[in-house]
């Protein structure tokens, strides 16, 4: 593959110093957090992701962030209190990001699925919440859950199969708008506090010199080649499959298979419904009902999670035949056929830890992984002392998983650090739209606003300057080509696919048109110093990375 031009991307590794005291693996949502907990507390840190940030796993998700009240059901308060608070968190340090989203679960005759007992339930999370609200510093009460009438939740649900409903439960969680960009804005905020984060780079081996000295990571520029070593005291993998320290140990020191499942969230083009709503799906064909959540989201609905068979490390493809499984499974939800595959304008695929015992669908789900995190010492490996593993799986409760990780191992290093803020510390700065001499619709002004809060002002700085890039993209609504220039100057936006699919919200919802990504990469190519052929490249990979029926009948969304 032909490479861009070094000299364009040549001071990349150039910004990486000799010695840190960590160095964290995998620019997910858990390297995200951790990596932003440790530097505004004063540690020294590397992030190193070897492709995009936000790329992998966490670029998988209902967008949903859970105030923990399903946790009920196993009577895991803790569980329940943490998901409140953490809720409670994102909702003040994110505002533009992260909403409050309202959810509907039926009630059936089923004795704990009940209303008095699901009654009960919310009696006990209104408590919940009120007592979680007191040790956050938020003074802003959460609407009350109530029950639904069984008019009142089909009203809500129309379509649903109503046979054996009684009603619903209404409570508030969040949503989040683009999970991708909050990825990215607790990365860009521990750059602010002096960590850096190189996307596109490899960590490609960790060596020992002798007992008492430093771990040295040798990290390798995926786009240009290029290679430099960095000493560390600890080194965290925060990557999905744990890659890096799989790689540094032979097969047979590993504890452990690691075994995964994958996930699929399908996106269609139309509105279901004017709330979330968890709906399990009918029994058929001696197959298992399996609950789906509809949310809606940016004028499309997603829907979610549907899982398919546990393998070592499941491929990010969604053939048709799955389509049509999944689509088939979830009509199964309602009096006549909803969506059919030709609805469908995107799909977010991910995996998630599985239990090793298991291979089949939701039963080998880790579900320990859902109310807590792993944190593994390799310790007993040689030359692997204060080498950690982490893994966790919600987006909810990163942030506070992060913190507790920073305290275990800042105790074991002797680290002095000051204490965690992340809690109360905006990851993103809330603007109003500064005055600037090349006017701009008020539609695409209130949209910068929204993802780039205060950092307007650069984007704006450009278009002074550069009169032409306040010109919208061409496919586009919204977003104008100042904002390409910003994504590559100030996000690290290095690939088409950096660009359209996790920078602006071009590409997550449904794949761009043609218009839209050849334009991108022309400018891009521009920018960044590209053959002719390597743009092309970039543009096929890009339609590449969607499923491949999504490609042979593209669907846009409203």
């Amino acid at each position: 593959m032909p490479m861009i031009d070094k000299a364009a991307t040549s001071n990349r590794l150039a910004k990486i110093d000799a010695d840190y005291q960590l160095v964290i693996i995998g620019g997910g949502i858990y390297g995200a957090t951790l990596c932003w907990e440790a530097a505004h507390r004063g540690i020294k840190t590397l992030l190193v992701e070897q492709e995009d940030y936000a790329c992998g796993a966490s670029s998988n998700s209902l967008k949903t962030i859970h105030g923990g009240l399903r946790a009920l059901q196993s009577f895991n308060l803790w569980a329940v209190v943490k998901g409140i608070r953490e809720r409670s968190v994102l909702l003040r340090i994110a505002p533009n990001y992260v909403s409050t989203l309202p959810c509907i679960l039926p009630t059936t005759q089923s004795l704990m699925k009940s209303r008095p007992i699901v009654g009960i339930g919310l009696l006990l999370y209104n408590c919940l919440v009120r007592f979680s609200l007191l040790f956050t510093g938020n003074r802003k009460a959460s609407p009350k859950s109530r029950l639904l009438s069984r008019i009142q939740f089909l009203q809500r649900a129309p379509g649903v199969n109503p046979e054996g409903l009684t009603g619903g439960a209404l409570w508030f969680d969040a949503q989040v708008r683009n999970t991708e960009r909050l990825v990215w804005l607790f990365i860009q905020s521990a750059i602010r506090k002096g960590a850096i984060a190189i996307n596109h780079s490899a960590a490609v081996r960790l060596t020992k010199e002798n007992h008492n000295s430093k771990h040295v990571v040798l990290i390798r520029d995926q786009i240009t080649g290029f290679e430099k070593t960095v000493t560390t005291a600890s080194v965290i993998d925060c990557s999905a499959a744990w890659n890096f320290i799989r790689h540094c140990l032979p097969a047979n020191k590993h504890e452990e298979k690691l075994t995964f499942l994958k996930s699929v969230n399908i996106i269609v083009k139309k509105n279901i419904f004017e709330t979330a709503i968890g709906i399990s799906s009918r029994s058929t064909q001696g197959k298992n009902s399996r609950l789906y959540f509809f949310s809606p989201w940016r004028n499309c609905t997603m829907i979610g999670t549907w899982y398919s068979t546990a393998e070592t490390h499941p491929e990010k493809t969604f053939t048709l035949e799955e389509a049509n499984t999944c689509v088939n499974e979830i009509n199964t939800i309602f009096d006549e056929k909803l969506i059919g595959v030709d609805d469908i304008c995107n799909v977010h695929i991910g995996y998630l830890p599985a239990t090793a015992s298991q291979h089949s669908c939701a039963a080998g789900l880790d579900k320990h992984l859902l109310s807590t995190y792993q944190l593994k010492h390799w310790s007993g490996q040689p030359g692997m002392d204060n080498v950690y593993s982490l893994r966790g799986t919600k987006y909810t409760l990163a942030r506070h998983d992060a913190k507790n990780v920073i305290d275990e191992i800042s105790k074991t290093m002797g680290w002095a650090v000051t204490g965690s803020q992340s809690n109360r510390l905006p990851v993103f700065q809330a603007a109003t739209a500064p005055t600037h001499t090349h006017a701009l619709p008020n539609s695409i002004v209130n949209r910068l606003l929204i993802d780039y809060g205060a950092d307007i002002t650069q984007i704006f700085s450009h278009i002074e300057n550069n009169p032409k890039s306040a010109e919208v993209i061409p496919g586009t609504k919204d977003h104008i080509v100042a904002e390409i220039h910003y994504a590559i100057s100030n996000e690290q936006a290095l690939t088409l696919s950096d660009l359209l699919k996790r920078r602006l919200d071009t590409g997550d919802r449904a794949p761009p048109s043609n218009q839209t990504a050849e334009y991108c990469a022309r400018v891009m190519q521009e920018i960044l110093s590209w053959s002719d052929e390597f743009r092309e490249i970039q543009v096929t990979e890009l339609f590449v990375s969607y499923p491949e029926f999504l490609m042979r009948n593209p669907s846009k969304p409203n």
